[in-house]
Formats: C-alpha cells, structure tokens, sequence
C-alpha cells in the first residue's frame, strides 16, 4: 500500500513523481511487461534495498531499488538501472 505522501524518485533520470503520477505510469504503455528476479539485499527497520530485473520492448533492465515504509504504507521508492546484457 502506498502512503499518501508517497514518491517514486529516478535520479538518473531526474524525475520524481507522486503517488498518482506512479500509478497512472502502472497502467500505461510505458511501464515494463515484465518485473522479475528480486533479490532483497537488506530489509529491517522499514527500509528494503534490492534489485530487480524490468522487461521492456528494447530490452531487458537491471534496476536497484530503494523503498522507505512508515506506519506499513510505502512512501518512498528509488530506482537506478542500467541495461542487462544477455
């Protein structure tokens, strides 16, 4: 569930949207058809860090995340990526 206050962050694009801009990205055509192979490399204390894998038309991504949970809500995602070579 997402808090209210909620960011999704993409430094390396310079973009930081809101709890509505992220879920109107969730079901448009942008988004990836897959995500896929999370690995959790820490979690405690309401601060998860992993990666994933995010499949779009040009190819596959290799994304690290960051995501920040208050009261059980999220209210902050950040992502990294970079292209995954088969």
């Amino acid at each position: 569930m997402l808090d209210d206050a909620f960011t999704f962050q993409s430094p390396r694009h310079g973009s930081k949207d809101s709890k509505e801009d992220h879920l109107n990205w969730c079901v448009s055509d942008d988004r990836p058809s897959h995500i896929g192979n999370w690995d959790i490399l820490h979690e405690a204390d309401g601060v998860m860090v992993g990666t994933h894998t995010a499949t779009f038309p040009d190819g596959t991504l290799l994304v690290m995340f960051y995501g920040k949970e208050v009261s059980g809500k999220l209210i902050e995602w950040t992502i990294n990526s970079g292209s995954l070579e088969n």
